[in-house]
């Protein structure tokens, strides 16, 4: 079959060469684009940037990949413990630095770029309808991918394989000192808001334990913040340094004491693609074990 339509590509091309004249690098660059648009995984879409008429906006409407691999690299890239594909369905609890009171509902499109795009088909409002722009396609960060922020409906089509956390996510680290005098406030929430409750405070010169670093992830507002076990005070969110000012170091990250033999001590995730590829392998065999 592909043989067959590469053969008849090449046929026109050659007419079109003889005929038209067309210029070399135009025919290549066309049936480069029939090939990329006959793998059946390329979905073109507007975005809440696009204009009012198709295709006027160039470099605001895009192609989204939508193959396995490259959504689960998407979602690796901003923390979620599974991927999420083309078709599944989402609850939105998180926007933009906030916490929704009226849950919504996205629908996964692909990725471009390396970011995972949704449009959302369920959102409450006064009117009860899409507010501007929710129809189109946008993508999510790692704020709105923290926990609780981001629930798949349903089994998905990912079949629930875990996604490997990257590195950054969960740092190797000796631990967490803090350096700043006033101390570190923790937090209830991964942003800092009125809505954020503040739960207490580590002193200074505390070190918080590698075991008690549950996760490292960036705000809306772009803070480095933890998630920590400090036992006086619970389980909490502190942030890396202060927001504003001269952005004083809040804690310091101790090098690890490990081993350069232990295989904790090594950076196993480094990039998306690195999770993407034990995912990939992993989702294949569940394919396999469930016969689809």
């Amino acid at each position: 079959e592909g043989n067959r339509h590469a053969l008849y590509c090449t046929k026109h091309v050659d007419t079109a060469k003889s005929n038209a004249k067309l210029p070399k690098w135009f025919i290549e660059d066309s049936f480069f684009e029939y090939n990329r648009w006959k793998s059946d995984k390329w979905l073109r879409s507007s975005t809440r940037g696009s204009g009012p008429y198709k295709l006027s906006s160039y470099g605001l409407d895009v192609d989204l990949d939508t193959s396995p691999f490259a959504c689960a690299a998407a979602c690796a890239a901003i923390g979620l413990p599974t991927a999420f594909l083309p078709g599944d369905l989402v609850d939105v609890k998180r926007s933009a630095g906030r916490i929704l009171e009226l849950q919504e509902k996205a629908l996964v499109l692909g990725t471009y770029q390396g970011r995972l795009f949704y449009r959302l088909i369920s959102q409450k409002s006064e009117g009860g309808s899409l507010m501007e722009g929710g129809g189109r396609a946008w993508f999510w960060d790692e704020s709105e991918a923290v926990e609780g922020g981001l629930h798949i409906i349903g089994n998905g089509r990912g079949l629930s394989v875990e996604l490997p956390k990257l590195s950054r996510f969960k740092p190797v680290t000796g631990g967490l000192k803090i350096v700043y005098q006033g101390g570190a406030v923790v937090r209830s929430d991964l942003e800092i808001f009125d809505g954020s409750e503040n739960i207490g405070k580590i002193p200074h010169g505390i070190v918080i334990p590698p075991d008690n670093i549950i996760e490292r992830r960036l705000n809306s507002c772009g803070v480095v913040r933890y998630l920590v076990d400090y036992e006086p005070v619970g389980r909490g969110w502190i942030s890396s340094r202060i927001r504003g000012g001269k952005e004083e170091l809040i804690v310091d990250t101790l090098p690890s004491s490990s081993n350069g033999d232990d295989p904790l001590s090594q950076l196993l995730y480094a990039t998306p693609e690195d999770s993407a590829t034990v995912w990939y392998k992993n989702y294949l065999q569940a394919i396999r074990n469930n016969g689809c």
